[in-house]
């Protein structure tokens, strides 16, 4: 397993996506396992509970609690492990529970980076992948139990960032984006593709017309002739990475289950 948990639990997701396309049970049992190492190593008392960062390290982060609730929640999904479904649906709305009154989700229904060292919200950015992965989770657990108030709390969350990390013309911006990274660069996709699945549920108009007016404006203004893109949605287009490019692939997907 690697160093940071959250990078495992990215692979889990991974190997699930890759059973439901192949029916292959040992892709199923490699997202297993390594939701059981989360349980074993990564949740803790600190913070009164929550999964920390690293094996080594207590940080409690928003992305590595986001995805073991969505984690969890989609292992609740899986058909061919129903016998279980119970232990990862408590696992689910267990951690979901434990982000709602952690305190990173501030007054404006954001979600900051995480917790410091008094378990209070550290204020720092509220990067659009930690916006979205949460969309995702909201939605599965909504699928799990027909709560609709996890879809109405999705919807609340969907909106705020919608309105708060967009720019004057409505296109999505990271925060402090002005030094892109290779992982920075793949969060606005991220956060598109959750912002979707969501809507599958919502068929809300004002969420749809955001993904269909961020994916035109990105290819009028932030591509070159090569149709290569820039990580800044806005353009104009400067500069190539391959984690920009598969960040826009999201967001283009995004358009085609509106």
């Amino acid at each position: 397993m690697g160093h940071s948990f959250d990078d495992n639990e990215w692979w889990g997701l991974v190997w699930l996506k890759a059973y439901d396309l192949t029916g292959d049970k040992r892709y199923l049992r490699v997202a297993k396992g390594i939701f059981n190492d989360m349980v074993n190593r990564a949740w803790d008392n600190k913070c009164d509970g929550g999964v920390r960062w690293a094996n080594n390290i207590w940080y409690k982060n928003a992305i590595t609690n986001e995805l073991f609730m969505e984690l969890a929640a989609r292992l609740a999904l899986e058909p061919a492990d129903s016998a279980k479904r119970d232990y990862y649906l408590q696992w689910a709305v267990k951690d979901w529970n434990w982000i709602k009154y952690s305190g990173m989700i501030n007054k404006e229904q954001m979600i900051n980076d995480g917790l410091n060292n008094n378990c209070s919200n550290n204020g720092q950015f509220t990067w659009t992948y930690n916006q979205g992965v949460i969309l995702g989770g909201l939605k599965d657990l909504f699928l799990l139990t027909g709560d609709s108030a996890y879809l109405k709390t999705a919807k609340t969350m969907a909106y705020a960032s919608m309105k708060h990390l967009s720019n004057a013309q409505g296109i999505l911006t990271e925060p402090g984006d002005n030094k892109p990274d290779h992982d920075k660069n793949q969060f606005k996709g991220i956060y598109m593709r959750y912002l979707a699945t969501l809507n599958l549920q919502l068929k809300d108009n004002n969420i749809k017309d955001f993904i269909l007016s961020n994916a035109e404006y990105t290819w009028t203004h932030a591509r070159n002739k090569n149709s290569w893109f820039d990580f800044y949605w806005s353009g104009p287009y400067a500069d190539w990475s391959s984690s920009a490019q598969g960040s826009v692939m999201d967001l283009m997907n995004a358009t085609l289950i509106q």
